[in-house]
């Protein structure tokens, strides 16, 4: 695991140990109610990267009887161990994305069939266009839709991300993600170092938006969708 890595490493290790009970709380308590809002009928979860867990509540994992884990950072079983000590795990740093850097929807269907279990991808979709060929992400999402759903699944994932000196509109809009936030987005991004995840484009229409500023130096955008998509008073 290089110190330096483009969705993380152990930079982000060290970063979330200074920021997660600080600058990351108010983010972490908004996963937390949109995690305690869904509740899928299986008893096992697998959670496609979950690093270290400082986005994830305890609570919610203590719900499932097993966590199936896949994260290829070395580095994510012991800080996840120390934050949610005493779970059930099965660890794994296969990759059940990419073969070779290339998008492989097989690996997560073949993963799945046979399987009673909900899926989280945590934070890690809107990463996958810096790690592959971002042009193949909407096939491979559509790839994997006939198995994946069978299962419930829930994602929260970076929309857009901008320096924390960008000026965010005055009210961010609520649930769903609205034209004006896809818009305000795009237009900053012709005069800021705005980054677009790719994610706006798999969901249109996003059941919560959320901001978390990663650092005093970076701010995120952030969708969360569930699958069945049910709102929070439903």
């Amino acid at each position: 695991m290089k110190l330096f890595n483009p969705t993380g490493g152990l930079i982000y290790h060290l970063r979330a140990r200074r920021y997660h009970t600080s600058l990351w709380a108010p983010f972490r308590q908004q996963v937390a109610q949109f995690l305690e809002d869904w509740h899928p009928p299986e008893k096992e979860l697998l959670i496609l990267g979950p690093s270290g867990g400082y986005t994830l509540p305890t609570e919610f994992l203590e719900r499932f009887e097993k966590l199936y884990l896949f994260d290829p950072d070395p580095w994510a079983p012991i800080f996840f161990r120390k934050n949610h000590p005493g779970l059930n795990i099965e660890w794994s740093r296969k990759n059940l994305v990419f073969k070779a850097k290339k998008f492989a929807p097989e690996l997560l269907s073949d993963w799945l069939k046979n399987k009673s279990v909900a899926v989280l991808f945590s934070n890690v979709l809107g990463q996958l266009p810096l790690l592959g060929e971002s042009s193949e992400m909407q096939t491979w999402w559509l790839k994997i839709q006939p198995e994946l759903n069978r299962h419930s699944w829930a994602s929260y994932h970076d929309l857009f991300s901008f320096p924390q000196y960008a000026a965010l509109p005055s009210r961010l809009p609520a649930s769903p993600v609205v034209p004006q936030l896809v818009d305000w987005a795009l237009k900053a991004k012709k005069s800021l170092e705005l980054t677009d995840h790719g994610t706006s484009e798999l969901f249109p229409n996003s059941l919560a938006t959320w901001t978390w500023h990663l650092s005093p130096r970076r701010t995120h955008i952030i969708g969360g969708v569930r699958h069945p998509e049910r709102s929070p008073s439903s």
